[in-house]
């Protein structure tokens, strides 16, 4: 992880959140346009979760310890593909408490990288997009990264290297998951999972006005 262009501490609050998710908030990083931070979203209504994962220490940051986690497994299994998960550059103190910082994905014009969602949504979703959807399909049923929600607004365009990164939603819920100790069941859930995906974008190509949605679907096969 880089340690650069990280303050002791900022003020987040004055800030306009850039996106809002059901566990975080992001924001820009106040000395980097290349940055981002992340931060837990405290007015999200928290999911009911057992006893004992209430129990557990640094049960707030949770989320990102399931990031760090899969950055590290990655690399474990050492297949040096972790271009597929957004890149994490360290922590920052916030009034908004822990922060992560992130780069930050955007396109040639320096906007954030649209979702994989808007793409399909927007019409601009093309066969280059969906080459690049197989491929990272296929490069997480080939790691032993764990997925927990391959959503299509989980999914940014890297638009200067035309492929998708997961900006979110990696990591087992629970460190008694039996995907953190079976590689053959988190195979067949990110399996299952990229298969939802899929089914997914072609119904918003179906909403967006696509007419030829079987050359968009490309292949998704458990061998």
């Amino acid at each position: 992880m880089e340690t650069t262009l990280l303050m002791k501490g900022c003020r987040l609050s004055r800030f306009k959140p850039l996106a809002a998710g059901a566990e975080k908030l992001v924001y820009p990083h106040p000395q980097s346009p290349d940055l981002l931070i992340k931060v837990q979203n405290s007015a999200a209504p928290l999911p009911p979760r057992a006893l004992i994962s209430r129990l557990q220490r640094l049960s707030r940051y949770r989320t990102f310890l399931h990031e760090i986690t899969e950055h590290i497994a990655i690399r474990e299994h050492g297949s040096g593909k972790q271009y597929h998960l957004q890149h994490i550059v360290g922590f920052i103190d916030t009034d908004m408490g822990l922060g992560m910082v992130v780069r930050a994905v955007r396109d040639r014009q320096g906007n954030l990288a649209p979702t994989l969602r808007q793409l399909c949504m927007t019409g601009r979703y093309t066969a280059l997009h969906n080459n690049a959807l197989v491929m990272l399909i296929d490069s997480v049923l080939n790691s032993n990264v764990i997925v927990r929600d391959f959503s299509t607004s989980n999914l940014v365009w890297d638009e200067r290297h035309d492929r998708f990164v997961i900006i979110d939603g990696v990591g087992a819920k629970s460190v008694f998951s039996l995907r953190n100790y079976s590689k053959r069941y988190n195979r067949h859930t990110n399996f299952r999972k990229a298969k939802k995906l899929r089914k997914r974008v072609s119904w918003l190509l179906r909403e967006a006005g696509y007419k030829n949605i079987n050359s968009h679907r490309g292949d998704t096969s458990e061998s």
